[in-house]
């Protein structure tokens, strides 16, 4: 998550989602949904308490969603258990889907080639958003493997952790209390649902990846240097300094109780 989220900030940061590689902005901003849904429901797979009131908050966003969530809902089918559904989720449909968006992420990046430095850009070195072949200093190939070389990196840090400090099990799930938070990413979701309820978490998640997804065409202009994009450097700003505020709100106030009894 932290590498994905500065993955973004660095994309937002240059400029690399305007033309021509907006689609490939859009992709991201899916991909980012995607890995948020695994952190999700692999936090209810868990089984514990936590686990469980994410489930029922599941299950709330399920009803407002209405039959554009059927599918998460307990009474889609009395033969797959909705925690069995999640289960195929985590480790069928959502690998699918991380796969197929990698491969669409990666072919657009080889169509358009690697995106040019800001100043290059703003000098008029890449007409169309893409550097000459002779002025190219970096390869879609070199950058593959520096990718999948740090990716392994990261895999073997994750699995040294998850073996020698893997992640605790919570206490058996109690339907009759709320007491935790959920994990940290999704701190600022759970600030809009202590003042509107279990729908500020849709209303909330619902804007902020629909502006996500719109940055391209919000910022037409020309320019890719902050320095020349102030409007969307002082927006990008307002919004990180606004989810860190209220993720630092969530992680400093109690728990509050949010479920239907």
């Amino acid at each position: 998550m932290i590498t994905a989220f500065l993955h973004l900030v660095r994309v937002f940061a240059t400029g690399a989602y305007k033309a021509p590689r907006e689609l490939n902005w859009v992709v991201g901003v899916v991909l980012l949904m995607v890995t948020l849904g695994f952190v999700f429901t692999g936090t209810i797979l868990r089984w514990d308490q936590e686990a469980y009131e994410a489930l029922q908050h599941n299950l709330e966003v399920t009803e407002l969603l209405g039959s554009l969530g059927v599918w998460f809902s307990a009474g889609f089918t009395r033969s797959v258990p909705i925690l069995t559904r999640l289960y195929i989720a985590h480790v069928s449909i959502l690998p699918v889907a991380l796969v197929l968006l990698l491969i669409v992420h990666f072919f657009l990046v080889k169509h358009h080639g690697i995106s040019p430095r800001p100043s290059e850009a703003d000098a008029g070195l890449a007409p169309g958003g893409r550097l000459p072949k002779e002025a190219q200093t970096g390869h879609y190939t070199a950058h593959l493997r520096k990718m999948f070389g740090y990716g392994l990196v990261l895999l073997a840090l994750a699995g040294v952790l998850a073996t020698v400090l893997p992640p605790a099990v919570g206490p058996v799930p109690d339907p009759d209390v709320e007491v935790t938070k959920p994990p940290f990413m999704f701190y600022w979701l759970y600030a809009f649902e202590n003042w509107l309820g279990i729908k500020g978490i849709l209303y909330a998640a619902v804007v902020f990846f629909s502006v996500l997804a719109l940055v391209p065409a919000l910022d037409r202009s020309p320019w890719r240097s902050l320095g020349r994009r102030r409007v969307m450097l002082v927006v990008g700003l307002v919004v990180l300094a606004l989810l860190i505020a209220l993720s630092l709100y969530v992680g400093f106030t109690p728990t509050a109780a949010h479920l239907e009894g």
